[in-house]
């Protein structure tokens, strides 16, 4: 079987749970883009407002729904976005509230990882659902452990920074489900530099575990807690009978 792209923040919110809506699952892509240093928000050039800027193209192995995403942003000739722009985008590729982004994208792609798969039900099983194969509740079950350990690390950035470094380059992108993090994304980049990566930029010590993001190859320190409010105001419309905020696993 040839090798997969590490598993996104998304499908891993999706894997312990299938009801996340789809903005959230488009937050979460986003912010793994701001951390691989893919997209950036910066200050419009007429002082009117952020837009949205394209810094990197996705790798070949990326997965659809994040290939689709960078296609769709970089659809737009000019090279930034204002936000209300990048909505439209969003709206016209996957929906007026971007349902297609989950249902077309991310569930999918767990389903061609072999972590998801249809089973029928009901009368003359003419329903169909997914559910998590064996390889899928094993993932489901590491990623628990993982976001366990990740809501000790606001705490332990005062206490015990390199444990806190630690346990996040473990996790990978499994940090970004933690919601409450967002307000140490800086602090905790500050914390693997110092305790995990030397001063050629190599990791010492610790290693993400196989499949995982590599942290200390991303842009965390970029990623205060504006720009994560600037993607939550980029996806605010379609917010209205979803409620983007208030549902993350990690609050």
């Amino acid at each position: 079987m040839p090798r997969m792209a590490p598993l996104s923040a998304a499908e891993s919110q999706l894997l312990l749970d299938q009801k996340y809506s789809s903005p959230w699952t488009l937050k979460l892509t986003f912010l793994e883009l701001m951390a691989r240093g893919m997209v950036c928000f910066r200050p419009c050039e007429d002082g009117q407002g952020y837009c949205l800027r394209v810094l990197a193209l996705p790798a070949a192995d990326a997965p659809p729904h994040v290939a689709s995403l960078m296609a769709t942003l970089r659809a737009r000739q000019s090279r930034d976005a204002p936000l209300d722009e990048v909505t439209t985008l969003l709206r016209n590729k996957y929906g007026n509230l971007v349902k297609s982004f989950k249902d077309d994208l991310v569930l999918p792609s767990l389903v061609a990882r072999g972590l998801l798969e249809e089973e029928r039900f009901g009368l003359f099983w003419l329903g169909t659902r997914l559910r998590l194969t064996a390889a899928g509740e094993a993932e489901r079950q590491r990623i628990e452990k993982e976001l366990q350990e990740a809501r000790e690390i606001p705490q332990l950035l005062s206490t015990n920074p390199a444990h806190a470094a630690a346990i996040a380059v473990r996790a990978g992108g499994s940090i970004l489900l933690v919601d409450r993090l967002s307000f140490h994304y800086a602090e905790l980049d500050a914390a693997i530099r110092a305790h995990h990566v030397d001063s050629a930029g190599n990791l010492v010590r610790i290693r993400p575990a196989p499949g995982r993001l590599d942290l200390t190859t991303c842009h965390l320190g970029s990623m205060d807690r504006g720009a994560v409010a600037l993607v939550e105001d980029c996806l605010a419309t379609f917010e209205d009978t979803i409620r983007l905020y208030g549902i993350g696993v990690g609050r």
